[in-house]
Parts: C-alpha cells; sequence; structure tokens
C-alpha cells in the first residue's frame, strides 16, 4: 500500500493506517491528501479490502491558535471524513496542541481504577504482603502508567505530576503509611524509582535499541538523521532527549 502513496507519509502497524502530509498551505495540504485517499480506496476495492469510514478520522495539529477550528475536507468513499481534536492511534491519544495532557488524563484514569485492585487485596490482618502488592503494581498498574513515555515525556510538568501522584497512592498502599508521612520516604520503602527517573533510564535504552537498527528501520533511519529546526513552540521527543544528553549517535549496528 506505501507504494500507492505519493507526496505524503504513510504509516501501517497490522490494520491501522494513518497519513499524513505538513505545509503552510491548508489547500494543498488537502488536495494531496484526497487525491492519495483515492489511491489507497482503490488499493483496497482491488484486494478486497474495506476502510471504515465511521472509524476514520482527520485532525490538524498546529501551534497557529487561529487554525484550531478549521475542519479539513478529507473524503473516503465519497463521505466526509469527520475531525476531532484527540484522536487516538495505537492506544495514544493525541491533541492538536500537542502537550499529551489527553493521553496523560487517560493514563490517570486507568490508573486509579486499578489502585482499587491494591485496596481490595491488602490489609493490616489479612491481606497481601508489601511484595505481593508491589508486584501486583509493577504488573498491572506502572505499565499503564509508562505507556508511550518516548512522546508524553515532552509535557508540563503539571500533568507529568498527575502520573507520580498515582504511583505514590500506590506507595502508600504498599506500605502502609499515612499520607503525611513524606514522598520520600514512602517511595523508598516501596522500593519504587520515581517515574521521571524511570522514564528518562528507559528513553536511553529505546533510543539506543532503534539507533542500532541502522538506516533501514524507518524510525532509527529519522533519528539518525535528526536536526534541532523543528519549528515547534515545544521540544519534540527527540529534541528533549538530545537536551538531557540521553542521545548517543556512537550506537553500533
Amino acid at each position: 500500500m506505501e507504494k500507492m502513496v505519493s507526496s505524503c507519509n504513510i504509516g501501517l502497524f497490522v490494520d491501522d493506517e494513518v497519513i499524513w502530509k505538513n505545509d503552510k498551505d491548508v489547500i494543498k495540504i488537502e488536495n494531496s491528501l484526497n487525491e492519495n485517499m483515492v489511491a489507497i480506496q482503490s488499493f483496497a476495492e482491488e484486494h478486497k479490502l474495506n476502510f471504515n469510514h465511521a472509524k476514520s478520522f482527520t485532525c490538524i495539529f498546529t501551534t497557529n491558535r487561529h487554525m484550531f477550528n478549521l475542519q479539513p475536507k478529507i473524503y473516503l468513499k465519497g463521505k466526509l471524513l469527520e475531525t476531532t481534536k484527540s484522536p487516538t492511534y495505537l492506544g495514544f491519544t493525541l491533541d492538536t496542541e500537542i502537550n499529551c495532557g489527553k493521553h496523560i488524563a487517560k493514563l490517570v484514569e486507568k490508573g486509579r481504577k486499578r489502585l482499587q485492585l491494591l485496596k481490595f487485596i491488602s490489609g493490616r490482618d489479612w491481606g497481601a504482603n508489601s511484595g505481593t502488592l508491589r508486584m501486583t503494581y509493577t504488573a498491572l498498574i506502572r505499565p499503564v502508567l509508562e505507556y508511550g513515555y518516548q512522546v508524553y515525556q515532552v509535557a508540563p510538568q503539571t500533568n507529568l505530576n498527575k502520573l507520580e501522584r498515582v504511583q505514590l497512592s500506590a506507595a502508600r498502599i504498599i506500605t502502609g503509611l499515612r499520607s503525611c508521612c513524606p514522598k520520600a520516604i514512602v517511595l523508598y520503602e516501596a522500593d519504587l524509582q520515581p517515574l521521571s527517573m524511570r522514564i528518562r533510564t528507559n528513553s536511553v535504552k529505546y533510543i539506543a535499541k532503534l539507533q542500532s537498527l541502522g538506516s533501514f528501520n524507518r524510525t532509527s533511519k529519522f533519528i539518525l538523521q535528526w536536526t534541532s529546526n523543528q519549528s515547534l513552540k515545544k521540544d519534540s521527543p527527540v529534541g528533549v532527549m538530545w537536551k538531557r544528553g540521553l542521545l548517543d549517535f556512537n550506537i553500533e549496528p
């Protein structure tokens, strides 16, 4: 299908597809996307595939606030696609302001719901011990809070602190310490690292692994050729890693 797309970028993962284009001229973007949508639909019909119009959306990402309410006219099967400001792709909720606030809010909500599990199996005299509670947290709750950290690490600290508070609540359940106990002591007794520290450590491993794949991998090629010339008001995820000294361009294949 990638060969059917020209003048645009396309990403494929199993049965999920995303196509995008960046340009200063919105009309040019619409025309280019619609041309490629026709080519993709022809490919689908030829191979007996069917794209669900109701599950397809368009979204515009821009730092120009005058364009936030713009409704791109992109068509699939002759039907105008609905425009959304917070589409979800591969489980990550995007937002037009590129601050990851929507995604983090969903992670916090899902994490808080799973905290109820820790409360159900904990107890002073009869519940699971701290080791079992910690294992339950690291297996069922922490992965939820860290999903998409490669992207949401650019979020404002106020949003990132919401995730830290969910982990702190879990640590208090694990240790049984009261809310008056300092945060650092609670995390130490629960043997848990702050999420911000884990994100930095995992980011180094993630980037190094991608770079080792060489230029034949799309993401690895992007990182190897990356330069800090993006025009967004906020730093890109790779830009944040660069400022933190997490990027090393001397990784062996």
